[in-house]
C-alpha cells in the first residue's frame, strides 16, 4: 500500500524575524563600508609624504684681499771711492823763468854826484792758490778696469795766474786718467802769477796727479 506523499510547507517568518534579518544585513553592510573606508584612510595617511623643511643658508660674502704691497726699490750703493793723492811740486824748483836785464848804458860824466841805481827786485815763481786746487774724482771706468798711475802735467799760466794750457808731460799709462787730470786742472786750478821786476808775468809749472787704486777701495 502506497503511502501518501507529504510535502512540507514552510511557514512564513514572522514580522519580528524579518526585521531582525534586515537589521543584521544592514549592520553587515555598514561594517563592510566602515572597514573599507577606514582602511583607505589609513593607507592615505601612511602614504602621505613627510613634511619637508627648507633652510636658507647665508651666502658667503667674498673676502676682499688687500692689494699686494708695492716693493720698495732700493738704489744699490756704489762703493765709496776716496780721492786720489795729488802731489804738486814746488814752483820754485820746477818753474823755468828767465830774467833779461838791459845792457848798461854808457857812463856819462856828470857835474854832480851820480844817483845810486835802485836795487833789483828778485823774480818770484807762480804759487798755487790752495782753495782752488781741489782733487779730481777717480774715473769710474778706470777704477773698474784697475787703471792707476801718476800723471805729470805742465801747466801754462797767464799774467793773472789763470791756467791757459795743460800738457801731459809724462802719462800715467791710461788715457782716461790723463784726460781726467787735464780737464780737472784746467777747469778748477788757479795760481798767484809769477813776477819779474815786481810785475806779473806768464809762466809755467809742473804738477803730479796720482791715481792709486789702494786708496780708491
Amino acid at each position: 500500500m502506497n503511502r501518501p506523499l507529504h510535502i512540507p510547507v514552510t511557514a512564513e517568518p514572522s514580522p519580528q524575524r524579518q526585521g531582525l534579518i534586515i537589521a543584521l544585513v544592514v549592520a553587515l553592510h555598514v561594517a563592510l563600508v566602515y572597514a573599507i573606508v577606514s582602511g583607505l584612510a589609513m593607507r592615505v595617511v601612511l602614504s602621505a609624504p613627510s613634511i619637508l623643511s627648507a633652510e636658507i643658508l647665508p651666502t658667503e660674502q667674498p673676502v676682499h684681499q688687500p692689494p699686494p704691497a708695492t716693493p720698495e726699490l732700493v738704489r744699490p750703493a756704489l762703493p765709496a771711492v776716496p780721492p786720489p793723492v795729488i802731489r804738486i811740486t814746488s814752483g820754485a824748483t820746477r818753474s823755468s823763468i828767465t830774467v833779461v836785464q838791459a845792457p848798461p848804458g854808457p857812463v856819462v860824466a856828470a857835474p854832480v854826484a851820480p844817483v845810486p841805481a835802485p836795487k833789483a827786485i828778485a823774480p818770484t815763481p807762480a804759487r798755487a792758490l790752495a782753495g782752488t786746487h781741489t782733487i779730481p774724482p777717480y774715473p769710474e771706468l778706470a777704477r773698474r778696469l784697475g787703471e792707476q798711475g801718476t800723471v805729470e802735467l805742465r801747466i801754462s799760466l797767464d799774467v793773472t795766474g789763470a791756467v791757459s794750457a795743460v800738457i801731459v808731460q809724462r802719462s800715467s799709462g791710461s788715457d782716461r786718467l790723463d784726460a781726467a787730470a787735464v780737464a780737472w786742472v784746467r777747469a778748477h786750478w788757479r795760481y798767484r802769477p809769477a813776477t819779474e821786476g815786481g810785475k806779473p808775468v806768464a809762466s809755467s809749472v809742473l804738477a803730479d796727479v796720482v791715481f792709486d787704486l789702494r786708496s780708491a777701495r
